[in-house]
């Protein structure tokens, strides 16, 4: 059995952070958000879609652990606390190797990690044929009249009215 060694980077979710400093979410996004401009850096890396209650799309940070002190130093102290008694546990729960307990269990999981595994080739293979067959519809030097032709039900004057809107559509000069 070979073994594997995931390295998996720790972070709290801005979520999290709202809800043990007892603070709003949108405040807590508020100040990560002016956090990283202060530190010049990119607030998209950080940025993360989950549902909401009412399965709409919203966006929470994840922070590493050294984002997340500075965010807390202007927090209060009990609340800094408890965001770095979180931390500790989440530290502990990534130190802590998720063994199986016995023998039967640890065949279950290779069982399972092989399902998934073949799972995924079929997947591969579907993805791939359908590839193929997409690439097939395109060749060297067509327009897009010619590719929408090749399509039922497409209209090629509304597809080069819309490329033409986005500057995409070129006339070659001959």
């Amino acid at each position: 059995m070979q073994n594997l060694t995931i390295a998996q980077t720790l972070t709290m979710s801005s979520r999290e952070i709202a809800e043990l400093t007892e603070k709003r979410h949108p405040d807590v996004k508020r100040d990560i958000e002016r956090m990283i401009f202060d530190l010049q850096g990119d607030v998209s890396k950080f940025a993360h879609i989950y549902l909401d209650s009412m399965n709409r799309q919203q966006t929470e940070y994840l922070l590493d652990r050294d984002h997340t002190e500075c965010l807390l130093t202007g927090y209060s102290a009990v609340h800094r606390m408890r965001v770095i008694k979180r931390w500790h546990d989440l530290e502990k729960l990534a130190a802590t190797p998720a063994l199986p307990e016995n023998y039967i269990s640890a065949l279950e999981a290779l069982l399972e990690s092989k399902k998934s595994e073949a799972a995924l080739i079929l997947v591969n293979k579907e993805q791939e044929a359908e590839i193929h067959d997409l690439k097939s519809l395109f060749k060297e030097g067509m327009t897009p009249t010619q590719f929408c032709k090749m399509l039922n039900g497409v209209n090629t004057q509304k597809v080069n009215q819309w490329l033409a809107e986005r500057n995409w559509l070129y006339s070659q000069a001959t």
